[in-house]
């Protein structure tokens, strides 16, 4: 009899030692789940980092940088000043992060649907705005097929370089 309960005493420290592993390897995998899902919502999101303020200090010295240097290399546009530069932009980030927030709270399946295109029909909508109403004479594209070209060359080198950071940072 005290073979049988010893045997059964060590099968059972077999068996919890088994279901103690196996619980353990789920956890594993719930927490390797869950960082996958966040690496998608981060990605999808466009965010460099939690907090607000410094993501969008982040993404504004971004697209500083880009502009000027794409206006620059392509001479896309003449301008009377480099402060000038820097307040186009600096409304355009502005007005870009409300927009896309709105667009994120309200209208998410729409960015869905339209694979993001959305947002590059935005871009166009605040640089036609800042370029023709608000900026007048101060920075001028000779033509609107240059602000076309700036557009997209911002908006695409842009993209590459906010996913090459994304990965670099994390």
């Amino acid at each position: 009899m005290d073979d049988d309960k010893k045997k059964t005493e060590e099968e059972l420290e077999k068996l919890l030692k088994a279901i103690e592993k196996l619980e353990e390897d789920s956890k594993n995998q719930n927490k390797k789940k869950r960082k996958r899902r966040s690496f998608i919502a981060i990605e999808f999101g466009g965010v460099f980092h939690h907090n607000r303020s410094i993501n969008f200090i982040f993404s504004f010295i971004l697209n500083l940088a880009i502009a000027y240097t794409v206006i620059e290399v392509f001479s896309f546009a003449t301008y009377d000043d480099f402060l000038y530069i820097v307040l186009f932009i600096l409304a355009y980030s502005i007005l870009e992060y409300i927009l896309r927030l709105y667009l994120y709270l309200k209208h998410f399946k729409w960015i869905i649907k339209s694979f993001g295109t959305l947002f590059y029909f935005v871009y166009i909508l605040i640089f036609y705005f800042l370029d023709y109403y608000v900026f007048v004479n101060v920075i001028e594209f000779d033509q609107a097929v240059l602000l076309m070209a700036f557009i997209t060359l911002f908006t695409v080198i842009r993209y590459f370089i906010s996913m090459f950071l994304r990965r670099r940072l994390r």
